[in-house]
């Protein structure tokens, strides 16, 4: 039961961190990039599209997230005579590591000459579980 507990946690925070991409992306959308490399520092790609418009490439994740080790024991007790016995059974599940590199998640924005900047007016990111 401890087993699929740990598991539903972690696959609940898994998703809660792809949701936070979105989230973290969204409120730039009408911004200079450059508050964005104020909060994420610099872009790791930033390279220009075909319809004038620029992408800007972040890592956004990766790590280690850790499913912590749990044992579950079960014990049994048989009487014979003026003694007994004690049986016992250990179920250990966990205790592994999952590794991500991250995601690269993309802003596409376009040069503003009133505002002397790139102003951001999409974005992109992949849709998978563990960024």
């Amino acid at each position: 039961m401890k087993a699929r507990h740990a598991g539903t946690l972690m696959l609940a925070t898994l998703l809660c961190s792809a949701g936070c991409v979105s989230t973290h992306m969204k409120k730039y959308i009408g911004k200079d990039v450059r508050y964005i490399a104020v909060e994420d520092g610099p872009p790791v790609n930033v390279f220009d599209m075909p319809d004038r418009r620029r992408a800007f490439q972040y890592r956004w994740g990766g790590g280690q997230y850790v499913v912590p080790k749990t044992t579950t024991a079960q014990g049994q007790v048989q009487l014979v005579g003026d003694g007994g016995y004690y049986s016992e059974q250990k179920v250990e599940s966990g205790g592994f590591v999952v590794e991500s590199q991250g995601c690269l998640i993309t802003y596409f924005a376009q040069w503003s000459a009133a505002k002397k900047g790139w102003i951001v007016v999409d974005i992109s990111y992949p849709k998978r579980l563990v960024c």
